[in-house]
């Protein structure tokens, strides 16, 4: 737990840092935040790792664009997926899986071509990670409040 600890605090200190030189919103600054914000999943800090994820994701769509199908911005997706399952916003989490889901398809879609057999390979296992939890949400869903209410919407 110290280890985690002081993990976090050093990825934190490279994202001011970061941040102060480069400008907030410089791709690295991201690169940093999801760092803290995989700690802070890892940690139990669902709230605070969802801001995080949220400000890294907000960075990535001001320089990718919004209509660009990145896989960085489909792992925040799933990432922000996984945060609001925990924090029970199904609703949300469902949206953001699907919004991954949705980028990863286009990303396998127009690189199938052009893509060695180990890079599709690894398209199709995000793809699956994604899908699982996708399916962890429906579960977590339906025990929660029950069967007609859960409402997922995976394509």
């Amino acid at each position: 737990k110290y280890a985690l600890k002081q993990a976090l605090q050093c990825f934190q200190a490279a994202a001011r840092t970061a941040r102060d030189s480069l400008g907030k919103d410089h791709p690295n600054v991201a690169v940093s935040l999801v760092k803290v914000g995989f700690l802070l999943l890892r940690s139990r800090q669902y709230q605070q790792a969802r801001v995080t994820f949220e400000e890294a994701l907000r960075i990535r769509l001001s320089y990718f664009g919004n209509d660009y199908p990145h896989l960085l911005i489909a792992n925040l997706h799933n990432n922000l997926g996984i945060c609001e399952l925990y924090l029970h916003n199904f609703h949300k989490s469902d949206k953001h899986l699907n919004r991954s889901l949705e980028i990863q398809r286009s990303i396998l879609y127009t690189e199938r071509i052009k893509s060695t057999e180990e890079q599709l390979r690894l398209r199709l296992l995000e793809i699956a990670d994604t899908l699982s939890n996708l399916g962890g949400l429906g579960l977590e869903w339906t025990r929660k409040e029950g069967p007609q209410k859960a409402g997922i919407t995976s394509k």
